[in-house]
């Protein structure tokens, strides 16, 4: 059995000395069960980002996992809300193992070409100015964006209630939200009878910074699950300018060096890998769609920064809310000539 030894430790990034055929996005775990993943590999060390907090020491054994970083998805899933780990956190009791259908890979690359097909089906949100103006295709990646208290939450939840008996599978990423809006989406979707159909993967904010790093990878693996059943899918990404803002955390903590804004330079890295997974696929890929709508809300009305930027240029198109036009009465409030 490979073993490695701690050689630094830095808040949940540590280094890691042995290990010689470990592989990025392996598993590792200490003698007392705390768990992390290996991030990156360079020639003398090994960076492992942590999954359960606990005190880690230099000299500490630490050994490789039979499994890597991934989720076991099935139709149990819907209905629920889960941690990226796979864990329950709706209070609704731990999910069944045997109904586990397969084990699923957080770190995907996207597929290629050769395996979608053109979009050429409307997605209906059941908003009439989105469905007549500004129509969205089932497929599509959507970024909606725009100043706090301008209704993109409010929208989204429109549009999720509209999906109920549509066939369509949500997925909701809540990335470093508070808690208590956590619980607010999953007692509104219950409310309105859309839970049934809706999987729900939050972290709060005041989880590990690797735990909220890995929420969209896991709500992208969960639709993919979905996609591959020949079903349309809804994916949420709610808000990847706090996705972003945990990266630096985790990168600079990491010795990798700033860029523009002093966000790392691979940061766009992170967001395309990610998107590029949302599609219409041919039934030779299992058919489906994955309709992304990420979203970031901006401070006040400047959306030329890195962050948004970065996205709109991976995404088919944006919705601009801005709350003046909220406070005017206009809902929702996107402003159509932007």
């Amino acid at each position: 059995m490979e073993v490695g030894y701690v050689t630094s430790t830095r808040d949940f990034l540590i280094s890691l000395d042995g290990f010689p055929s470990i592989r990025v996005n392996d598993m590792v775990e200490s003698e007392s069960g705390i768990r992390g993943w290996v991030n990156s590999i360079s020639q003398d060390q090994i960076e492992v980002l942590m999954l359960d907090e606990g005190k880690i020491l230099p000299k500490q054994l630490f050994k490789k996992v039979p499994f890597r970083l991934g989720i076991g998805v099935g139709d149990f899933l819907l209905g629920r809300a889960i941690n990226p780990l796979g864990i329950p956190i709706d209070g609704k009791g731990m999910l069944s193992k045997e109904k586990i259908t397969k084990i699923l890979e957080l770190e995907q690359s996207a597929p290629g070409l050769e395996t979608r097909e053109f979009i050429s089906e409307q997605f209906l949100t059941g908003i009439t100015l989105i469905d007549t103006l500004i129509p969205l295709g089932k497929g599509q990646r959507e970024l909606v964006l725009g100043d706090a208290h301008s209704g993109k939450t409010g929208f989204l939840i429109d549009v999720l209630i509209n999906q109920k008996n549509t066939g369509v599978v949500c997925v909701v990423a809540l990335i470093g939200k508070p808690a208590v809006s956590v619980r607010n989406l999953i007692d509104i979707l219950k409310s309105n009878n859309a839970l049934s159909n809706s999987v729900i993967v939050a972290t709060s904010s005041s989880e590990m910074a690797p735990l909220i790093f890995l929420t969209p990878k896991t709500a992208f693996s969960v639709a993919e699950y979905f996609q591959r059943q020949g079903k349309d899918v809804l994916l949420i990404l709610d808000d990847l300018g706090i996705h972003a803002k945990i990266y630096r955390e985790i990168a600079l903590l990491g010795n990798k060096s700033p860029g523009r804004e002093s966000y790392p330079g691979d940061i766009f890295y992170q967001h395309s890998h990610l998107l590029e997974r949302a599609g219409k696929f041919l039934p030779t890929a299992g058919g489906g769609s994955i309709t992304a709508l990420p979203v970031i809300e901006l401070n006040l009305n400047d959306f030329t920064t890195l962050i948004p930027t970065n996205v709109m240029s991976m995404t088919d198109g944006h919705l601009l809310f801005k709350s003046a036009l909220r406070s005017q009465g206009q809902i929702p409030a996107i402003d159509i000539s932007l």
